[in-house]
């Protein structure tokens, strides 16, 4: 029988970067989990390094499958979790992380953040950052701009 078209040659396999047939162990190796694969969870509380936009810093901390069970009987991933709760899982972090968001696909993975030059011993942001605060409750515009005092640089209409 003559070989289809879309086959490769004799002797030849084709190699694909998804990890089709012919892909390298290496490939298989480093690709992300597949859709709807089991989490992978780690023996111990693992904490990422810190990493930062320019209005917060972040950390993310991966929890074992025990304590993501215990994760899951407090809040039933319906809220994020108060300090002194995740303090009680065991999480250990210095003052001012607050649990921020719930990543539905990896529950198990706890996202912080707190706004850059927080005081990790008391947990209350720095002088500049009052600013920021007072500019957020401004609607992102500084506080000068939203009482009037100060023409806004884009135009009203």
């Amino acid at each position: 029988l003559a070989q289809a078209a879309w086959a490769p040659a004799r002797g030849k396999r084709r190699t694909s970067a998804r990890g089709g047939v012919g892909a390298s162990r290496a490939a298989l190796r480093d690709r992300p989990p597949a859709r709807g694969t089991m989490a992978r969870y780690p023996n111990e509380i693992d904490y990422s390094p810190k990493y930062a936009d320019a209005k917060y810093e972040y950390r993310h901390v991966t929890l074992t499958k025990e304590v993501a069970k215990d994760m899951h009987s407090i809040s039933k991933l319906r809220r994020t979790l108060t300090e002194d709760e995740w303090r009680s899982l065991g999480v250990i972090g210095s003052r001012g992380w607050e649990h921020y968001a719930i990543h539905f696909p990896e529950p198990h993975i706890l996202l912080f953040r707190r706004p850059l030059g927080t005081d990790p011993t008391t947990g209350q942001a720095y002088a500049a950052s009052a600013a920021d605060s007072a500019a957020d409750a401004a609607g992102g515009r500084p506080a000068a701009e939203a009482t009037g005092d100060v023409a806004p640089p884009w135009p009203r209409h």
